[in-house]
């Protein structure tokens, strides 16, 4: 994390305005966290030396009660302070000096320390059992009582937030009036509200035992009364550094050091690999219950291209591009498949410096509480700060406002427009081969849009791929090709003018892999055709003909090689109209007038054939060849809900 309040100040550079010119192109560096060995194995030093200390104040105390308050030997007194002073101001030097070499790993310093000391007290728990088995007891009885408590706990779902408000407190946060309030009652804690009392109960329970087996050590003679203290002493802090650490790994969440997602690389095809731009391949993700929330997602995004993604809210639209650049933050979330963008995987994490391989805007920016100059720079200032200025006053058309961007003391508390410009001068001074952006337009008024549009455009000359969720027809219009997603599963995708044409027409198309498992995410695109109160009639009969052409289909498709089908649908007044695309012959005459026959005669409709229960559902079934693939187009009678209640109302 950056010490904001450390930030060196640096002399900004004026910002031209007489002379247009683009600034020469700097690229900042980036350096990724989620690598940690280095920091573990530093912690780890840092932690041994510390334990080294304690256990050699361990043994000062032993020194106290046999030579000064057994033997009498007073003036040992001062020589053995001064040995105990030094090694705490030892044990305090190595603590400073680990959060200097580490600064900035603040989470990670307190994850390898708490681990360190449980491994620690492990082998102190190891030597005293060594020594006499009663003398290590207290460590793995508090030990053991601890990790189950902790256990049962975490499996309780009872966990009361930081503040229950009252009635009549809920609104005054509601109306606004109570921010702090609001922010209390909507935050869990870390831990269980038991927690704390589960740790002192486990280390009253070390100290009980550890008198009680130095009581009985003392009284058969198999332990002297001056290594009673040291025995307390080294079980108390073995079972505070041990408990701490079941605490650590039940409640707490460092989310710099444990991934909230698990993030499995699979479906890695190396053809795919040496293609430029972006590769998907077979991102999935489900949640812990298994269910698929993203399904079998591939995708190629060229260099130079705009694609544009659209579907439903709640489709997968803002999931997928996560997904895409940062799987490990998707809380409780398991993520499959691969990506990776100009042959730099965009899931493996490293620490040595590297350029941005990708920059995700979400709708709300990434802003930190610092100035819009270091925002704008990602704190690196100088030249990039003087080509930021630059890309800003292209989208903000005002040297003026850019800077009153840059001056803003916190750039959290700029207008949303003028966060959302910032946010967008900072993508592209970073320059990344991939842009993924989600609904860029928000809080934008149309001029900012059009020099948006201006600015991606011209990203796109320079090879950049662009991946971008929207629903601003500027910035649809600017798309080289249009993706659409429904419930997670990319149900068409081509060249923009195509999609928009059958989306102005009335048309909408499903492409599937033709295989039994696309008929779920089928019946659900078919469905959402239906959206209006009393249309559960219609949704089943046009889901049901639907299936059974996708089961048709499947009926001659090569198991090994399914290849692809395709849906299309229109609404039209009384009916509605299904075609299907594969890529087999065209369906024959003779079957064709079997099937017919077969369905007008009368036959059970279990017994009927795929085909033949089309047939029947339909009111017209044609069957034709486009460019040697076989079509299949069946015309539903459907009903207007609306209609049917105005009749019912009428009565």
């Amino acid at each position: 994390m950056h010490h904001f309040a450390h930030v060196t100040k640096k002399p900004e550079p004026e910002l031209e305005t007489d002379d247009n010119a683009e600034p020469q192109m700097m690229r900042a560096g980036m350096l990724d966290r989620a690598d940690q060995r280095l920091t573990s194995f530093i912690g780890a030093l840092f932690s041994v030396g510390s334990f080294l200390c304690l256990l050699g104040l361990g043994v000062l105390a032993l020194f106290f009660v046999s030579i000064v308050a057994e033997d009498g030997e007073i003036g040992m007194l001062p020589i053995f302070s001064g040995l105990g002073l030094s090694l705490i101001v030892g044990m305090l030097l190595l603590e400073f000096t680990q959060a200097r070499a580490l600064s900035g790993y603040r989470a990670a310093r307190e994850h390898n320390a708490r681990r360190s000391r449980a491994i620690a007290s492990g082998f102190l728990c190891l030597l005293l059992g060594m020594i006499h088995p009663v003398m290590a007891l207290p460590i793995p009885l508090s030990a053991v009582a601890g990790c189950l408590g902790y256990f049962v706990l975490s499996r309780i779902a009872q966990n009361e937030p930081l503040w229950d408000f009252l009635p009549k407190e809920a609104t005054a946060i509601l109306s606004g009036r109570d921010r702090i309030g609001f922010h209390l009652a909507s935050s869990q804690p870390r831990s269980h509200v038991m927690a704390k009392p589960m740790t002192q109960g486990g280390t009253a329970l070390s100290i009980m035992v550890a008198m009680a087996s130095g009581s009985y050590l003392v009284a058969e003679n198999i332990m002297n009364m001056a290594a009673f203290i040291p025995l307390l002493i080294g079980s108390l802090w073995a079972s505070q550094a041990i408990l701490d650490y079941f605490e650590g790994r039940f409640f707490r969440r460092d989310a710099a050091l444990v991934p909230a997602a698990k993030v499995e690389h699979t479906g890695v095809n190396p053809d795919d690999e040496e293609k430029p731009g972006l590769n998907i391949t077979e991102l999935s993700i489900r949640d812990v219950t298994g269910k698929m929330i993203m399904t079998d997602v591939s995708l190629h995004v060229e260099p130079g291209q705009i694609t544009g993604v659209v579907g439903p809210s709640g489709a997968g639209k803002s999931l997928l591009l996560q997904a895409i650049v940062d799987p490990f933050s998707l809380s409780d979330l398991e993520v499959s498949g691969h990506v990776h963008v100009n042959r730099i995987d965009l899931w493996q994490r490293q620490s040595a410096e590297q350029n941005v391989p990708a920059v995700l805007l979400p709708p709300s920016p990434i802003m930190m509480a610092a100035s819009g100059h270091e925002n704008l720079s990602c704190f690196q200032g100088g030249e990039l700060l003087t080509r930021g200025k630059w890309l800003l006053e292209r989208l903000v058309f005002s040297v003026d406002m850019v800077e009153e961007i840059c001056e803003a003391q916190n750039a959290k508390v700029l207008p949303s427009m003028q966060i959302k410009l910032l946010a967008l001068a900072r993508a592209f001074l970073l320059s990344p081969p991939l842009y993924l952006m989600d609904r860029p337009e928000d809080s934008l008024p149309d001029k900012h849009v059009s020099a948006l549009v201006q600015r991606l455009s011209q990203e796109a000359r320079m090879g950049r791929s662009i991946l971008m969720v929207t629903n601003n027809r500027a910035l649809l219009d600017a798309c080289d090709r249009l993706l659409v997603i429904l419930n997670g599963r990319i149900v068409d995708y081509g060249p923009a003018d195509e999609v928009r044409n059958r989306s102005d027409t009335g048309w909408t198309r499903f492409i599937g892999n033709r295989t039994p498992e696309t008929e779920e995410i089928l019946v659900n695109w078919i469905r959402s055709h239906f959206y209006r109160d009393g249309d559960e009639a219609n949704r089943r009969k046009v889901s049901q003909v639907t299936s059974d052409m996708l089961a048709y289909s499947c009926q001659s498709a090569d198991a090994r090689t399914p290849g692809k089908v395709q849906f299309l649908f229109k609404h039209f007044e009384g009916h509605c109209l299904v075609r299907m695309l594969d890529d087999d012959p065209p369906v024959g005459t003779s079957a064709l007038q079997k099937a017919r026959a077969e369905a007008a005669a009368g036959t059970d409709a279990h017994k009927l054939s795929l085909l033949g229960s089309v047939i029947r559902a339909s009111q017209k079934v044609e069957c034709a060849s486009n460019q040697d693939n076989r079509q299949i187009s069946a015309e539903i009678e459907t009903y207007d809900p609306r209609k049917t209640r105005g009749a019912a109302n009428a009565k």
